[in-house]
């Protein structure tokens, strides 16, 4: 039998990059939250804040619907943490198409100390839900106008769950449309995140500023991504890694010999290798 992470990955597989999701109706706004998923409240959306330098600023662009600025999430404490501990938090985001409960099982067995938040698109797409719209020709363009609005969404709430008593900075995590949401957050929102493992990822290139604002902060990024990924551009999430790195990130890529849009036990083994040494280096933090 397939684990559900496993099938949580085939619901992604609706095309990201060139075909516009053409198989799959437009996404609707989502509805109420799931059975048994947490809320968080948050204040609108803003940019970094003074001191912390200000966030790159895509070309402008009409405004994209990206649903309700409430973002509804599931709560998961592992490594025997329980609610109310002061731990890391983990922000795992989930791909198009699918829903924080599938999402989850990926981090089934996770032995690090943490809470795991695992928050829902705001746009209903299919059985599962979408960050961002997907209509019409995509290209780099209009793909960083959605992703922006999707992570102006996410940041407050991101802010919102350190806020409750987190060790260290939060850790972002996600596949696919989360991959890329975890380069935006970092482009978006350095102050906010302590380290990044996007896979299967990219950051547009109307998003990576020309340099780094002075004084803000510097995640550290480590990617992972299928060579062979055609969905979400192996080559342009390559470039992601690099153009970070050249603003002085400490970026890195891991790249995987012929796999495709997906995760392999070996993506796997690797991506819980590295959230658990994140989780570690946070813990140490205050």
């Amino acid at each position: 039998m397939r684990s559900r992470w496993r099938f949580a990955l085939g619901l992604v597989t609706v095309v990201l990059w060139g075909g516009a999701g053409c198989d799959s109706p437009p996404p609707a706004p989502a509805g109420p939250a799931a059975s048994g998923q947490a809320t968080s409240e948050q204040g609108p959306s803003g940019q970094a804040t003074s001191g912390q330098g200000a966030a790159p600023q895509p070309p402008s662009a009409a405004p994209v619907d990206v649903g309700p600025a409430e973002v509804t999430a599931v709560h998961r404490y592992t490594g025997g943490a329980k609610k109310g501990d002061k731990v890391p938090l983990v922000v795992a985001i989930h791909g198009l198409g699918d829903n924080p409960e599938s999402f989850a099982g990926l981090f089934d067995g996770f032995s690090g100390k943490a809470h795991i938040v695992l928050p829902a698109g705001g746009l209903a797409w299919g059985e599962g839900f979408a960050w961002w719209p997907i209509r019409g020709a995509i290209d780099e363009q209009n793909m960083a106008a959605g992703l922006t609005a999707a992570a102006e969404r996410l940041g407050p709430a991101v802010r919102e769950w350190q806020s409750e008593g987190a060790s260290g900075k939060p850790i972002v995590t996600g596949f696919s449309q989360g991959g890329m949401l975890s380069f935006a957050l970092v482009a978006r929102h350095p102050e906010l995140v302590g380290e990044a493992i996007p896979v299967s990822g990219l950051l547009p290139a109307p998003m990576v500023p020309a340099s780094w604002p002075a004084g803000a902060a510097k995640p550290r990024v480590f990617a992972l991504h299928g060579d062979a990924d055609s969905r979400v551009p192996y080559a342009i999430g390559q470039r992601s890694v690099e153009a970070l790195k050249a603003l002085g990130l400490s970026a890195e890529l891991r790249s995987y010999v012929r796999v495709a849009h997906a995760i392999t036990p070996e993506m796997r083994r690797d991506l819980m290798n590295e959230l658990t040494a994140a989780v570690e280096r946070a813990a140490k933090e205050p």
